[in-house]
């Protein structure tokens, strides 16, 4: 398994709260490289202006805080502490990087998320599997193309992580 496609209808108050439940993510680094929400947030930092935002910022208001967090869309790219930020496109770009995690969430409800450590992402299947969220499916990804695209946007031309 090297990935998951997540969905459920409706909103969730904060769907980090969900995933990452019982997950030590003390030594981790958040990067988030793209943010887009819509509706009422009780969160603090203004995400519009991601120059602002470090990694500690975000992880008080999406897991550590009691923040509703309403992400439309978003890029959140997580490593290790003493790791090197870069920018990605590819899935090759994420396998090559220090980032041991892609997550993407396109609408809202639907989460792409890409990982090289299995014991996380079982432990986030397992969280999301035991959410009371409304209509939960599951795709599990036991092989995702080099050339596939892990962004929030794509062209209709554009490998998805779920195409074969």
């Amino acid at each position: 398994m090297v990935g998951v496609i997540l969905k459920f209808d409706n909103w969730s108050k904060n769907i980090f709260k969900i995933l990452f439940n019982d997950i030590d993510i003390s030594l981790w680094n958040f990067d988030i490289k793209y943010w887009e929400s819509y509706g009422e947030s009780t969160m603090t930092k203004d995400y519009n202006n991601l120059d602002h935002i470090d990694s500690e910022d975000a992880k008080k208001e999406l897991i550590y805080n009691e923040c509703e967090v309403y992400p439309e869309f978003l890029e959140l790219f997580i490593s290790e502490f003493s790791t090197k930020k870069c920018d990605l496109k590819y899935y090759d770009d994420f396998i090559k990087s220090d980032y041991f995690m892609s997550l993407v969430i396109i609408d809202h409800r639907n989460i792409e998320i890409c990982c090289k450590d299995i014991q996380v992402l079982e432990k986030i299947i397992k969280n999301f599997k035991e959410s009371n969220l409304e209509n939960k499916r599951i795709n599990v990804l036991e092989k995702i193309r080099l050339d596939a695209v892990i962004s929030v946007f794509r062209l209709k031309s554009e490998i998805n992580i779920y195409d074969i």
